[in-house]
């Protein structure tokens, strides 16, 4: 008689990449006495959600016995649509960012494919090639950690199939615009597909010079995802979309489970992108956030990468993961997982206290 592991698919056994779990806030409270607990550590909004999308979201709640009526989907494509510049029918919505990025996995990625990446990145690309049959090529950054171009053309083969480029790049912000972008584009093969993940392009200096979305009208193999999960606060309800050429977006549209879409993270969606005060309060904050961690801990005399994003990446010459864990009695939540400090901005009462901490821990350690 045959296990069940026998009857697995023998690509899903294959070992993969996957998001570390996430540090509790309550048990991080129980374990240290604390009254509170400040998540530096996902890229959150840290003024929660925008209070547009709550309250429509509240409303909804009500209505959720039923299964999802199309046109509230409908009116939020046309709404991203004409957000972005395109047309309805070059949008998919999906169930987080994470959906679309997993989409372009299923309808384009076959055994053998060679698929590249340019580390260190976001960690689900590599479950999402290795789980559909793929092969990594994994192309390291450049040393002062920028996108290798280069790299990337170079391992360039009749085999490659994707790229995964996040632009800001998680975790370590660098950002590529528009102009310098299409340079690279023109060096691949048109029967490559680029995914430009654009989780954090809000929080660039100037998005519209930075999103491949203009792109789209001359080129067919580029694929576009961004998220509702940063600027308006809904990464716990799960929304994001990814734009395409109404081709690309027909295939991964067949992908989507029926009825997969959350009636209240729709509705969330459509009344957030009408909080305009919301985003301009997130956005000015964030970029003074970020000005301020980047002086503060370079005045230190730590390594603070240029970033884009609505996080930091800082070399403090400590071993992050131990460095994570020492901070937590501090009733701070970062990320150690990759090979320097990515740290979520805050409020600016959240980051003083992020820098206090720091120093202290740095003190004591003699470092």
């Amino acid at each position: 008689m045959k296990k069940i592991s026998d009857l697995v698919d023998e690509f899903v056994k294959r070992p993969v990449v996957s998001m570390p779990p996430a540090v509790s806030v309550l048990k991080a409270m129980e374990n240290y006495g604390l009254d509170s607990v400040v998540k530096m550590c996902s890229n959150e909004n840290p003024f929660g959600v925008s209070p547009m999308a709550a309250a429509a979201m509240h409303d909804e709640i009500e209505n959720i016995f039923n299964y999802a009526d199309p046109e509230p989907e409908n009116a939020l494509r046309e709404k991203i649509a004409q957000s972005v510049g395109v047309k309805a029918q070059n949008i998919l919505i999906t169930s987080g960012a994470a959906y679309a990025l997993n989409f372009v996995g299923e309808v384009f990625i076959q055994p053998g494919d060679e698929c590249i990446l340019c580390s260190p990145t976001y960690p689900p690309y590599y479950s999402i090639i290795l789980k559909n049959g793929g092969n990594i090529v994994d192309v390291p950054m450049t040393s002062d950690l920028k996108f290798n171009f280069d790299g990337i053309v170079a391992a360039l083969t009749d085999k490659t199939k994707v790229i995964f480029i996040c632009n800001p790049n998680n975790p370590t912000g660098c950002t590529v615009y528009r102009e310098e972008m299409l340079k690279f584009v023109e060096r691949i093969p048109e029967d490559v597909i680029l995914v430009m993940d654009e989780a954090y392009v809000q929080f660039s200096k100037d998005p519209a010079a930075l999103t491949m979305v203009p792109v789209l009208a001359y080129k067919n193999n580029i694929v576009v995802v961004q998220t509702f999960s940063k600027l308006y606060g809904l990464a716990g309800i799960r929304v994001g979309y990814a734009v395409s050429t109404p081709e690309i977006i027909s295939f991964m549209g067949r992908e989507a489970i029926a009825r997969a879409l959350n009636v209240v993270a729709v509705r969330g969606a459509l009344a957030g992108m009408d909080d305009v005060e919301f985003a301009r309060k997130t956005i000015e904050n964030n970029a003074n956030g970020r000005e301020y961690l980047t002086e503060e801990f370079t005045k230190m005399g730590y390594t603070v990468y240029p970033s884009e994003s609505n996080f930091v990446y800082v070399d403090f010459r400590v071993e992050p993961k131990e460095f994570s864990k020492k901070i937590l009695p501090y009733g701070i939540i970062i990320r150690g997982d990759f090979p320097y400090l990515r740290i979520s901005i805050g409020t600016m009462e959240q980051n003083k206290k992020l820098v206090t901490a720091i120093k202290e821990i740095m003190a004591e350690d003699g470092v």
